[in-house]
């Protein structure tokens, strides 16, 4: 996929499918993980079902060398792809921005099966990596 001057986009975003990051069993940086076709541009139409991961670096050269913090997002993702996740928004969000106080199962599902994952170590290049 091009990117034109003017689109409003320097980069373009690169993603795992939901199902393809349940199924990880290490996690590899970003150049390796696109040779393998597992990353991937964003298709066009599905930014708004993109999931942006934030999470704390737990090594110097890897986020998560034992794969601590990924098991606990596999396991979300796996119960949202079960519809036995429920997730309740917090009070600001709820009064000041009217969020919906409980986003369903089923919508939740939805996101798990047709979604994707932005997380830094493989939406982004890594320098320092093979």
């Amino acid at each position: 996929m091009g990117h034109s001057p003017g689109d409003g986009e320097e980069f373009p975003m690169y993603v795992v499918k939901v199902p393809a990051l349940i199924e990880m069993k290490r996690i590899e940086p970003h150049q390796v993980l696109k040779r393998s076709g597992v990353v991937i541009e964003v298709p066009p139409g599905a930014r708004d079902r993109v999931a942006f991961v934030s999470h704390q670096w737990c090594g110097r050269y890897h986020p998560d060398p034992c794969r601590v913090q990924m098991h606990v997002l596999q396991t979300i993702l796996r119960r949202a792809t079960a519809s036995t996740l429920k997730v309740e928004a917090d009070v600001f969000s709820v009064l000041a921005l009217r969020m919906k106080q409980t986003t369903r199962a089923p919508d939740l599902r939805k996101l798990a099966v047709d979604g994707f994952v932005w997380y830094d170590y493989f939406s982004v290049p890594q320098p320092a990596a093979p």
